[in-house]
């Protein structure tokens, strides 16, 4: 199956309203920047899923980069998880109103995980037993790495009582599948960079042949391919989010079609592109070469031609401060007919036109 009906798949469910007759299709890029990006994606879509009736439905993707993943992740998590009592005052210096305002119930879930301290295990580990094993012939410790991932999973079980972090990748997606739409989370592709080439390494969880990714994603590597099996979530997040010096670069024994495994290093996906927005715009090209060809078969791919017209927005949360004279409406004063119709065309390095919390751009492609 290639992405192209996997969209189609995805697209047939039962999804939220229309705009005129056309079906809003998202698609979210995702920046890096350390543990800011990680708040900034993780509140930015939570939020916008508490606000906008329908919103999370609409999304179809959401292209990862660094700690941009980490947070594309958790929002993800959420969806899929089952709902869970949350209150947590938004201090008046941060909502902007008078007074103090509740933190939606998304919103305040991705805050308390998210809070959590993640530097302490891994910075500690890194100075003793990770430097004491530079001396030892084997590995016998946990190093950072596995620390940070840890972390991630102790996070998430304290405050969500599951394991979703330290189960399979792709698992989050196969066991919300038969779902309805509205708690169906959005494909994550997970952005890293392979040291010995300089390719993208994108892990996802579409499980598409060898041909079918290559046709889509121009010179780039299937993660899960490559290593072999399915990746625990953490562990996927991570290899996006390889931050320098905080973690060692990943070794992985490279297994995709090769006689002759080899080993390669992964690191960070901000080495080969910081947004995310290369990932986006193939998976755009993608969908429109699908709906293409539904167009000129005569079934139409079982829809009609009503369906066959969606209204594509290009949401990319960028980890970039903005001026704060600038007057930004709020999210709440966007309705989703509102935010949809109001989409601005821009490219990634003109941010002008801003939502509240961080939506810099939602691009009609």
């Amino acid at each position: 199956m290639g992405l192209g009906a996997c969209f189609l798949d995805w697209y047939q469910k039962p999804l939220g309203q229309k705009i005129g007759k056309k079906k809003p299709v998202i698609l979210v890029d995702s920046e890096g920047g350390g543990e800011r990006a990680t708040f900034w994606t993780a509140l930015v879509l939570a939020q916008l899923h508490d606000e906008i009736p329908d919103f999370t439905s609409h999304v179809f993707s959401i292209s990862g980069v660094s700690r941009g993943s980490l947070g594309a992740a958790v929002f993800a998590d959420l969806i899929a998880s089952p709902e869970d009592e949350c209150k947590y005052e938004i201090p008046t210096e941060v909502s902007g109103d008078n007074g103090k305002n509740l933190a939606g119930n998304l919103r305040c879930r991705a805050m308390r995980i998210l809070r959590e301290d993640f530097l302490a295990p891994t910075v500690s580990t890194m100075v003793f037993p990770d430097m004491f094993q530079r001396f030892l012939p084997f590995a016998f410790f946990d190093d950072r790495a596995m620390a940070l991932e840890k972390a991630w999973e102790s996070a998430w079980t304290t405050h969500e009582n599951t394991h979703v972090f330290e189960s399979p990748f792709n698992e989050l997606w196969h066991s919300n599948y038969s779902n309805d739409a509205r708690a169906f989370p959005p494909f994550l592709f997970l952005n890293s960079t392979v040291v010995e080439t300089g390719q993208r390494l994108i892990v996802n969880p579409l499980g598409l042949s060898s041909g079918e990714f290559n046709r889509t994603f121009n010179d780039a590597l299937d993660g899960i391919e490559v290593v072999g099996y399915d990746l625990p979530l953490s562990t996927a997040v991570h290899m996006s989010a390889r931050f320098t010096y905080v973690s060692p670069a990943g070794t992985v024994r490279r297994l995709d079609n090769n006689p002759n495994p080899e080993w390669i290093h992964v690191v960070d996906g901000g080495y080969f592109e910081n947004s995310g927005s290369v990932t986006s715009d193939e998976i755009f090209s993608e969908i429109l070469l699908t709906l293409e060809t539904c167009r000129n078969r005569d079934d139409l791919c079982g829809m009609n031609e009503e369906e066959l017209n969606i209204h594509p927005v290009l949401i990319h949360i960028s980890n970039e401060p903005m001026e704060k004279t600038l007057n930004l409406p709020k999210i709440k004063e966007l309705g989703l007919v509102r935010s949809f119709h109001q989409s601005v065309r821009c490219s990634m390095f003109e941010r002008d036109v801003g939502i509240k919390l961080g939506l810099s751009c939602a691009r009609n492609l």
